[in-house]
């Protein structure tokens, strides 16, 4: 209670600053969810809260910045409703694909359906391989549409051919792809914060892996924190091996 109370209390101040700059806050467009396990969920009475009058009713899932959250963050809201509109994509592309060469194809699969697959997918790290194969499956469709091959074909073979990283590889190469970032300064403040680096505490020849290496905190709760950015990054980051980074960096 004590913490739906502070969210009152600031969305008053937060009220109160828009209307001393003759702004108003859009009570009706206002949402409010509560994250967390069945367990816990289970366990919150709180359905809504008051905002300056209104009451605002909980939601099972919300839309923030283009990505679908819903309350115990197993992501299958946001799968299914970007899986629907590429497919959507998908099959308006098909239906013209006997018009369009190779290289027309592949930009507009690439913009309008692989765009879906890719967009905000570092939240879905460490989901089940069940939703994980309904994106996999749109962008094996993709890569045959492209290279026109029928349905019987290998999707394997497909990617291939077209050097396209599979879902999860995707996935796993922008979490690093913000890792380097962060290692060479290039990413905003609040992510390289979350990152310590590694530091051995013997100098033997052993400890040369670390070199690079940022420290994976324990987390007692595993089902959301090994999930984040904090702790996925420095893992998969660590599992590049000291070669890899001499091969990027060249200075280690």
């Amino acid at each position: 209670m004590d913490a739906i109370r502070d969210l009152q209390d600031c969305a008053v101040h937060i009220n109160t600053w828009m209307n001393s700059n003759k702004l108003k806050m859009n009570n009706a467009k206002t949402e409010f969810i509560l994250f967390g396990s069945r367990r816990q969920l289970s366990k919150c009475q709180t359905k809504d809260i008051i905002i300056c009058g209104d009451v605002i009713k909980s939601k099972t899932c919300i839309r923030y910045l283009g990505a679908f959250l819903d309350e115990t963050l197993n992501f299958k809201d946001h799968i299914t409703k970007k899986c629907k509109t590429a497919m959507m994509n998908y099959y308006k592309i098909k239906c013209i694909r006997s018009y369009l060469s190779k290289e027309a194809t592949e930009t507009l699969v690439l913009s309008l359906v692989i765009s879906h697959l890719d967009y905000c997918n570092v939240i879905l790290f460490g989901i089940s391989q069940t939703d994980l194969y309904k994106l996999q499956r749109i962008q094996n469709m993709c890569a045959k549409l492209v290279l026109n091959r029928s349905k019987y074909d290998s999707a394997k073979q497909a990617l291939f051919d077209l050097h396209w990283l599979p879902i999860k590889a995707r996935i796993t190469f922008k979490i690093l792809t913000y890792m380097y970032n962060c290692h060479v300064g290039n990413a905003p403040s609040y992510l390289i914060n979350l990152l310590n680096p590694q530091v051995s505490k013997r100098s033997l020849r052993s400890s040369e892996s670390s070199i690079g290496c940022y420290a994976v905190p324990y987390n007692k709760k595993k089902t959301f924190s090994d999930r984040s950015f904090s702790t996925i990054g420095p893992k998969l980051w660590n599992e590049l091996g000291t070669n890899v980074k001499l091969w990027i960096f060249g200075y280690f």
